[in-house]
């Protein structure tokens, strides 16, 4: 057996029994029962190593590539009134310090997720022009990215981080944490900021907007970037672990 494991996010996230019975049975059980356990980074490797007794050697970090259909596409950046897009709603998308910080800055929002009653009272509150798409296809959620100029994505916890590789696979500004595994994947081609600090992530945008050598710099580092998580690698990486498991049987 082979486990991936993408993220630990559901034992911080739960508590009390429903943590026990998740960590039981979605943790402690599959990583015994496995020959090898494939990561898909080094952050939750760690989170693996703290959280289990597993010997280290029993885990592989491979990475995630973009789908190929993410390709780059030229587009003009609309500093009068930016679009900014938030990929994912759920509370570890750090969407209220996202609204905050967005607050009295012209732009357009675009959200693809299911949002809360209270996210959309927020965004009334703050008087923010945003849109909303749930249930899109690929092709919708490319034409997002193409169309946005800014991939905002201050997320507090993440696994990998994909929406960063998409977004700089197309040629779009990133602004995201400074935290793993958003540092590891965005590399040098990406504008960091403190997720906890409204006045930081609004600091980050204001710069994105105003600067445009610093903007079309970062753009050209995500194209490098990108070629860091190429897919035929990846793929020889996963080959490699298969091949180790059967040798090993």
């Amino acid at each position: 057996t082979i486990n991936t494991i993408l993220d630990l996010y559901s034992l911080k996230r739960l508590s009390g029994i429903k943590k026990l019975i998740y960590y039981l049975f979605w943790v402690k059980l599959p990583i015994y029962k496995s020959s090898k356990i494939i990561a898909i980074s080094n952050k939750t490797k760690k989170e693996i190593l703290i959280n289990t007794n597993v010997n280290k050697k029993k885990i592989s970090v491979i990475d995630i590539c973009v789908q190929n259909i993410f390709k780059k596409n030229k587009k003009k950046f609309i500093k009068k009134n930016p679009k900014i897009l938030i990929i994912g709603t759920n509370e570890n998308k750090n969407l209220i310090n996202i609204f905050n910080s967005i607050k009295n800055i012209k732009c357009e929002l675009s959200i693809i997720g299911i949002l809360s009653k209270d996210n959309i009272s927020v965004l009334n509150r703050l008087n923010v022009n945003f849109k909303n798409f749930i249930n899109l296809k690929n092709k919708e959620i490319i034409k997002q990215y193409k169309e946005c100029d800014i991939l905002l994505f201050p997320s507090k916890y993440e696994g990998f981080g994909i929406p960063i590789l998409e977004a700089q696979s197309i040629g779009r500004i990133v602004v995201t944490s400074k935290l793993e595994p958003m540092l590891s994947v965005g590399g040098n081609a990406a504008l960091y900021v403190n997720p906890n600090s409204v006045k930081d992530i609004r600091a980050g945008i204001l710069k994105v907007i105003n600067n445009s050598h610093a903007r079309n710099d970062i753009i050209l580092k995500g194209f490098k970037n990108i070629k860091r998580f190429d897919k035929n690698k990846i793929l020889q990486d996963y080959l490699s672990c298969y091949e180790e498991v059967l040798t090993n049987y």
